[in-house]
């Protein structure tokens, strides 16, 4: 019992080392507003404002709540918004309170998962080394091995709570889906890990399937991604799982039967959510954001966005929440950037093959299941059709850095174990405090660029000066970041933003019409003009065009150019019916002497809206 209870004294000192960590490494995020995304997806979203919309999420896409369209299904979005709004309304902290205590908890359950892998992996019968502890002894629902780890499972743990590159997820309340995901799919595994080997025993089945489906579907309905998990489950089979099976003497029965026990829960998670989805969208297949896009083009930007991914995820350095890459238009002109993405992508393919055939070695197929754990679940961030703004995010890595950091942990677990360093350091002692020394300034560089990061999305202004400085070509950046200067009285500064943003999108109407509405707050009502007129010679034969034709009218009347203006209110008429443009029509008439046209002009105005359309002709 000694041995049993020592083990469950480290794993509770671990796990809450895990949560301190993850916590501190986020705790600048407390003092932080809401930013980027949490604009339209919380404080703009009255969904959240009531649970009598929980029925609509369930049978709408996820911007439902504006009225637009999108295939995004996610139902537990809205539901986890409702609860949040219920608990903090629009107060920031306790949104960031929440995402910081899931992603700590998430921090724990790759602890956890660790703990299972690692021990597999480490097992003696496997041909790996035998971790050379005292005190090892075999107990109930626990392997020899696994009650003698020492580092491995708390090295992964304490990389994925505090790798910088969370940031990107945490930092913002709107990506608490890719959490919740997360944790319902982290879950799944752990439950899916843990029932492996045991799969023909029908005591207690019904209970797994229960457990097992209820936690897929929910992975589901928080974020597509979650889509990808059962094949997670296959990733461990092929790798792990003939490993596991080996050490028990149980019958495992036909192997036909078996698969399908196996992934029952997989299989009818899946169609229970297609079937949901369908319901509620009309389709399965998503919107076609870039039809532009074609198969070659898709193909070599995977390969391209894959190895930006690799290397963000090991050289965590000049993050970014707005990259600017761009998709590989076509094989030729041959640059230096696709051979060095397609080398990068064949280097972790050959990791993946020599892992698995690596023999006799349990940690080898350790390392090929962490390298398709990390690679499966990122695999929808490569299909460049399905993204709608920034082809690249790092929240994307959310998921796949569990297997990062699990590659990570049978490394230093490998180590310690005297597996990579014996030749330089014959001593056991010797050889343990250089990787007690190594992993602790690792999560210390890790911590401090995290929580340094974290000021960055203390608001919008903060955040849209930092993606602007590091992206320059990003016209949405500087856009956005304009608006920032606006709010902040800036407002030279933030013309040159909006003139940059309209250089690089010139077809992009906001740019237009803020920077025509700051020209105008400053008195430049001729500069104004001419923004808009540039505006209306890109946009005019688009549903963008009465808005811009009602700010010309604006600013010609502020120049003194009536006639201009009355052109203008008479052009946007003949598009359709619009009340405030009959209203402010007529009132130009009236000032011009044409009183009958005028009083006809309020008659329509008042029977389109009698709310807005007041107004007289004396």
């Amino acid at each position: 019992m000694s041995a049993v209870t020592t083990a469950q004294k480290t794993t509770l000192t671990h796990v809450l080392l895990v949560l301190c960590v993850a916590f501190i490494a986020y705790s600048g995020c407390l003092a932080n507003g809401f930013a980027g995304d949490d604009n339209a997806m919380i404080i703009n979203d009255h969904w959240i404002r009531s649970f009598s919309f929980a029925g609509q999420a369930f049978f709408s896409n996820a911007w439902g709540f504006d009225k637009d369209f999108s295939s995004y299904y996610r139902p537990l979005q809205q539901l986890a918004y409702m609860f949040f709004y219920a608990m903090f309304g629009l107060k920031p902290l306790g949104w960031h309170l929440a995402n910081i205590a899931l992603h700590a908890i998430n921090s724990t359950l790759v602890y956890f998962i660790a703990l299972q892998i690692i021990a597999i992996c480490f097992r003696p019968e496997t041909g790996a080394a035998k971790p050379d502890f005292p005190n090892e002894t075999e107990a109930a629902g626990q392997t020899r091995s696994e009650a003698s780890l020492r580092i491995g499972p708390l090295a992964a743990a304490l990389i994925f709570a505090a790798h910088p590159i969370h940031v990107d997820a945490v930092a913002s309340p709107a990506v608490f889906p890719d959490l919740l995901a997360a944790f319902f799919s982290f879950t799944a595994l752990l439950v899916f890990i843990r029932r492996a080997g045991r799969m023909t025993n029908t005591k207690g089945y019904a209970g797994y399937f229960a457990i097992e489906f209820s936690l897929l579907l929910a992975a589901f309905l928080s974020k597509e991604p979650a889509l990808t998990m059962p094949f997670v489950f296959v990733a461990y089979d092929v790798s792990l799982n003939k490993t596991a099976d080996s050490m028990t003497s149980r019958k495992q029965g036909k192997p036909a039967v078996r698969t399908l026990v196996r992934y029952a829960p997989s299989i009818c998670a899946m169609a229970v959510y297609s079937a949901m989805r369908l319901y509620a969208l009309g389709g399965f297949g998503g919107n076609d954001f870039h039809p532009e896009i074609g198969l070659e083009s898709n193909i070599l930007s995977g390969v391209k966005f894959f190895a930006l991914y690799l290397l963000k995820t090991f050289v965590p350095y000049s993050l970014n929440a707005g990259y600017d890459f761009r998709p590989v238009s076509s094989l030729l002109p041959l640059g230096w950037q696709l051979p060095l993405s397609a080398f990068a992508c064949g280097l972790f393919v050959f990791f993946l093959y020599a892992s698995f055939r690596r023999p006799g070695t349990g940690y080898g197929k350790g390392y090929f299941f962490s390298g398709l754990f990390f690679a499966l679940p990122l695999l929808p961030a490569l299909d460049l059709h399905a993204l709608i703004q920034f082809f690249f995010a790092e929240r994307y890595l959310y998921i796949p850095l569990a297997g990062f950091s699990l590659a990570l942990g049978i490394f230093f677990e490998s180590a310690l174990n005297g597996n990579l360093v014996k030749t330089a350091f014959p001593s056991k002692k010797a050889s343990a405090f250089l990787i007690f020394l190594i992993l602790t300034l690792l999560i210390a560089f890790y911590g401090a660029s995290t929580f340094e990061r974290t000021r960055v999305w203390k608001n919008n202004y903060s955040l849209w000066a930092d993606i602007a400085s590091k992206s320059p070509d990003n016209g949405m950046a500087h856009f956005n970041y304009g608006d920032g200067l606006k709010k902040e009285g800036k407002f030279d500064e933030a013309i040159a933003q909006y003139r940059e943003s309209i250089k690089l999108i010139p077809y992009y109407m906001d740019a237009y019409i803020s920077l025509g509405d700051i020209l105008t707050l400053k008195g430049d009502n001729q500069g104004a003009a001419k923004v808009y007129e540039a505006a209306l010679s890109i946009n005019s034969g688009t549903s963008d065009a009465p808005l811009i034709r009602y700010n010309l009218a604006r600013a010609y009347q502020s120049m003194g150019k009536i006639d201009a203006a009355i052109g203008e209110y008479r052009m946007i008429l003949q598009e359709r019916p619009d009340p405030v443009a009959y209203r402010c029509l007529a009132d130009l008439l009236c000032r011009s002497g044409n009183r009958n046209e005028a009083k006809a002009l309020y008659r329509k105005a008042l029977k389109l809206d009698p709310m807005t359309a007041g107004g007289t002709c004396k």
